[in-house]
């Protein structure tokens, strides 16, 4: 459909097309859906149960507030992968809940009403992520040490001085290897 404007303080006509973006936002929606798609197929690899529908959901969930808080939306699902294999219903021994397994005390600052919502758990756990990274925003191993911190908490991290026990170091690992080479 094309839309005929016509300017009366001027003798000019322009021809409009109300459907044509411009290459800015153009490039931006290509670049966000060639990320979803990224991320869909990341997630069916991680969770092939796991219907397309809601693969979708956390995906656009994910580039959504990644953009958002400025954290690429990879390390996050690669994050949420290692957590809950995005199985927006788990619960772990200790009480953390959904994509992105967040523990009860957390729930209130990160406006988390109901854990099991994507919209929600996506949001929170890219928000926690963000507040980790920015604690260790001077280090070298910032992506490293915020992982460590979502883990274990970034006070017990700092007590350590930034070294992350076994089990801590795997934790990481796993989710940067995701991250650098699976998504």
């Amino acid at each position: 459909m094309w839309i005929v404007c016509i300017l009366f303080s001027t003798t000019t006509f322009a021809i409009v097309n109300p459907f044509q973006q411009s290459k800015e936002k153009k490039h931006t929606d290509m670049r966000g859906n060639y990320e979803v798609i990224q991320i869909i197929r990341f997630i069916k690899r991680t969770n092939w149960r796991l219907h397309k529908s809601e693969a979708k959901k956390i995906a656009m969930a994910l580039v959504k507030y990644g953009h958002e808080a400025d954290v690429d939306p990879r390390l996050a699902a690669a994050l949420i992968a290692r957590e809950s294999s995005f199985n927006r219903m788990a619960v772990s021994s200790t009480g953390a809940k959904g994509l992105g397994q967040i523990k009860e005390f957390n729930f209130k600052s990160l406006n988390i009403s109901d854990p099991y919502n994507i919209d929600q758990n996506v949001r929170g756990t890219v928000y926690y992520l963000k507040e980790m990274l920015n604690g260790w925003e001077s280090h070298d191993d910032q992506k490293a040490l915020a992982l460590g911190s979502y883990f274990r908490g970034i006070n017990h991290i700092r007590r350590q001085n930034g070294q992350l026990d076994p089990h801590a170091q795997r934790y990481v690992d796993k989710i940067l290897y995701q991250y650098r080479y699976r998504i």
